[in-house]
Protein backbone atom coordinates (compact mmCIF):
# COMPACT_ATOMS: atom_id res chain seq x y z
CA UNK A 1 0.00 0.00 0.00
CA UNK A 2 0.85 3.53 -1.20
CA UNK A 3 0.17 5.96 2.04
CA UNK A 4 -0.22 9.65 0.84
CA UNK A 5 0.71 12.58 3.57
CA UNK A 6 -2.10 15.37 3.45
CA UNK A 7 -1.80 18.84 4.69
CA UNK A 8 -3.92 19.24 8.08
CA UNK A 9 -5.17 22.05 7.34
CA UNK A 10 -7.08 22.27 4.07
CA UNK A 11 -6.81 18.15 3.60
CA UNK A 12 -4.67 18.50 0.24
CA UNK A 13 -2.91 15.89 -0.60
CA UNK A 14 0.92 16.24 -0.66
CA UNK A 15 3.34 15.37 -3.95
CA UNK A 16 5.14 12.48 -3.40
CA UNK A 17 8.22 13.12 -0.62
CA UNK A 18 6.92 16.47 0.18
CA UNK A 19 6.93 17.92 3.74
CA UNK A 20 5.74 21.06 3.28
CA UNK A 21 2.36 22.17 2.06
CA UNK A 22 2.28 24.78 -0.75
CA UNK A 23 -0.83 26.75 0.07
CA UNK A 24 -0.50 26.68 3.99
CA UNK A 25 3.95 26.63 3.41
CA UNK A 26 3.62 24.12 6.84
CA UNK A 27 5.55 21.08 7.30
CA UNK A 28 2.40 18.51 8.10
CA UNK A 29 1.98 18.06 11.70
CA UNK A 30 3.05 14.22 12.84
CA UNK A 31 0.24 14.40 16.25
CA UNK A 32 -2.78 15.30 13.67
CA UNK A 33 -4.34 12.21 13.31
CA UNK A 34 -2.91 10.17 16.27
CA UNK A 35 -4.46 9.45 19.29
CA UNK A 36 -2.30 10.47 22.61
CA UNK A 37 -2.12 7.89 25.39
CA UNK A 38 -5.47 5.80 24.01
CA UNK A 39 -7.07 8.78 25.37
CA UNK A 40 -6.81 12.13 22.85
CA UNK A 41 -7.70 11.78 19.46
CA UNK A 42 -5.20 15.29 17.72
CA UNK A 43 -8.00 16.91 15.14
CA UNK A 44 -5.69 19.87 14.30
CA UNK A 45 -3.46 22.19 15.61
CA UNK A 46 -5.23 25.97 16.56
CA UNK A 47 -2.20 27.42 17.57
CA UNK A 48 1.42 27.76 18.49
CA UNK A 49 3.55 29.92 21.31
CA UNK A 50 6.56 30.18 22.78
CA UNK A 51 6.04 27.37 25.08
CA UNK A 52 4.40 24.86 22.62
CA UNK A 53 1.36 24.26 20.56
CA UNK A 54 -2.13 23.55 20.94
CA UNK A 55 -4.37 21.21 19.46
CA UNK A 56 -8.53 20.78 18.81
CA UNK A 57 -8.82 16.88 20.46
CA UNK A 58 -11.29 14.44 21.63
CA UNK A 59 -11.15 12.86 24.91
CA UNK A 60 -12.11 9.40 23.42
CA UNK A 61 -13.29 7.94 26.15
CA UNK A 62 -15.82 10.59 27.27
CA UNK A 63 -16.89 11.73 23.55
CA UNK A 64 -16.07 15.64 23.96
CA UNK A 65 -13.98 18.28 22.84
CA UNK A 66 -10.67 19.50 23.94
CA UNK A 67 -7.63 21.70 23.65
CA UNK A 68 -4.27 19.50 24.20
CA UNK A 69 -1.60 22.00 25.07
CA UNK A 70 1.67 20.21 24.31
CA UNK A 71 5.28 21.27 25.60
CA UNK A 72 7.77 21.73 22.24
CA UNK A 73 10.49 19.68 23.07
CA UNK A 74 13.62 21.49 24.64
CA UNK A 75 11.44 23.45 26.58
CA UNK A 76 10.94 20.93 29.51
CA UNK A 77 15.05 20.94 29.94
CA UNK A 78 14.52 24.38 31.43
CA UNK A 79 13.22 23.82 34.65
CA UNK A 80 11.87 27.71 34.39
CA UNK A 81 9.45 26.86 32.05
CA UNK A 82 8.54 23.85 33.82
CA UNK A 83 8.07 25.14 36.73
CA UNK A 84 5.73 28.02 34.79
CA UNK A 85 3.51 25.22 33.04
CA UNK A 86 3.16 23.07 36.01
CA UNK A 87 2.07 26.36 38.30
CA UNK A 88 -0.49 27.24 35.33
CA UNK A 89 -2.31 24.01 35.63
CA UNK A 90 -2.12 23.74 39.28
CA UNK A 91 -3.52 27.27 39.45
CA UNK A 92 -6.03 26.65 36.88
CA UNK A 93 -7.10 23.05 37.87
CA UNK A 94 -7.84 25.05 41.65
CA UNK A 95 -10.39 26.90 40.69
CA UNK A 96 -14.14 26.23 39.75
CA UNK A 97 -15.93 29.42 38.03
CA UNK A 98 -18.02 29.60 34.66
CA UNK A 99 -15.06 32.20 33.41
CA UNK A 100 -12.29 30.12 34.01
CA UNK A 101 -11.53 27.11 31.51
CA UNK A 102 -11.34 23.97 33.05
CA UNK A 103 -8.55 21.41 33.41
CA UNK A 104 -9.24 17.73 32.48
CA UNK A 105 -6.04 16.41 32.76
CA UNK A 106 -1.97 17.07 32.67
CA UNK A 107 0.46 14.11 32.01
CA UNK A 108 3.55 13.30 30.34
CA UNK A 109 3.39 11.72 26.85
CA UNK A 110 5.44 8.68 26.04
CA UNK A 111 7.57 10.70 24.20
CA UNK A 112 8.69 12.37 27.30
CA UNK A 113 6.79 16.13 26.53
CA UNK A 114 4.30 17.82 29.20
CA UNK A 115 0.58 17.95 27.96
CA UNK A 116 -2.65 19.72 29.62
CA UNK A 117 -5.77 18.75 28.68
CA UNK A 118 -8.13 21.85 28.77
CA UNK A 119 -11.65 22.79 28.07
CA UNK A 120 -12.29 23.59 24.24
CA UNK A 121 -14.07 26.76 23.79
CA UNK A 122 -14.88 27.92 20.32
CA UNK A 123 -14.70 31.60 19.44
CA UNK A 124 -12.37 34.39 19.26
CA UNK A 125 -9.92 35.89 21.58
CA UNK A 126 -10.18 39.42 22.93
CA UNK A 127 -7.38 40.09 20.47
CA UNK A 128 -8.75 38.85 17.78
CA UNK A 129 -11.97 40.82 18.55
CA UNK A 130 -10.38 44.04 18.74
CA UNK A 131 -8.45 43.26 16.02
CA UNK A 132 -11.60 43.09 14.08
CA UNK A 133 -14.15 45.46 15.69
CA UNK A 134 -11.26 47.92 17.40
CA UNK A 135 -11.86 49.17 20.75
CA UNK A 136 -15.00 47.85 22.35
CA UNK A 137 -17.84 50.20 24.59
CA UNK A 138 -17.21 50.99 27.34
CA UNK A 139 -19.96 48.92 28.70
CA UNK A 140 -18.93 46.46 27.68
CA UNK A 141 -15.48 46.47 28.85
CA UNK A 142 -16.90 46.86 32.11
CA UNK A 143 -18.63 43.37 31.55
CA UNK A 144 -15.43 41.78 31.01
CA UNK A 145 -13.48 42.93 33.81
CA UNK A 146 -15.91 42.77 36.27
CA UNK A 147 -16.11 38.66 35.05
CA UNK A 148 -12.69 38.59 35.31
CA UNK A 149 -12.17 40.11 38.86
CA UNK A 150 -15.03 37.67 39.70
CA UNK A 151 -13.07 34.67 38.25
CA UNK A 152 -9.75 35.74 39.79
CA UNK A 153 -11.24 36.38 43.23
CA UNK A 154 -12.08 32.97 44.27
CA UNK A 155 -11.05 31.69 47.41
CA UNK A 156 -8.96 29.60 46.08
CA UNK A 157 -8.03 31.48 43.29
CA UNK A 158 -4.45 32.40 43.37
CA UNK A 159 -4.23 32.16 39.32
CA UNK A 160 -3.81 35.86 38.89
CA UNK A 161 -0.54 35.86 37.54
CA UNK A 162 -0.87 32.87 35.63
CA UNK A 163 -3.92 33.91 33.38
CA UNK A 164 -2.85 34.99 30.05
CA UNK A 165 -3.47 37.81 27.94
CA UNK A 166 -6.57 36.00 25.70
CA UNK A 167 -9.99 36.11 27.08
CA UNK A 168 -13.04 35.34 25.27
CA UNK A 169 -15.80 37.61 24.32
CA UNK A 170 -19.30 37.29 23.26
CA UNK A 171 -19.83 33.99 24.70
CA UNK A 172 -16.90 32.41 22.67
CA UNK A 173 -13.64 31.47 24.26
CA UNK A 174 -9.90 31.35 23.90
CA UNK A 175 -7.94 27.93 25.01
CA UNK A 176 -6.24 30.43 27.38
CA UNK A 177 -6.59 29.76 30.80
CA UNK A 178 -9.46 32.41 31.02
CA UNK A 179 -12.99 33.04 29.61
CA UNK A 180 -14.76 35.98 30.22
CA UNK A 181 -18.31 36.83 27.74
CA UNK A 182 -19.52 40.18 27.08
CA UNK A 183 -23.28 38.63 27.06
CA UNK A 184 -23.12 36.94 30.36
Amino acid sequence: GHWQTICPICLGQLPEGAQICAVHGEPPDALVGSVLEESYRIARLLTRGGMGRIYLGEDVRLGRRVAVKILRPGVDADAEAMSRFQREARAVAALDHQNIVTVYDIRRLVGGELCLVLEYLVGETLAERLGRAGPLPLSVVARILTQAARALGEPEGRAAQEVGPAVEVEGAASVQPSKVSSTR
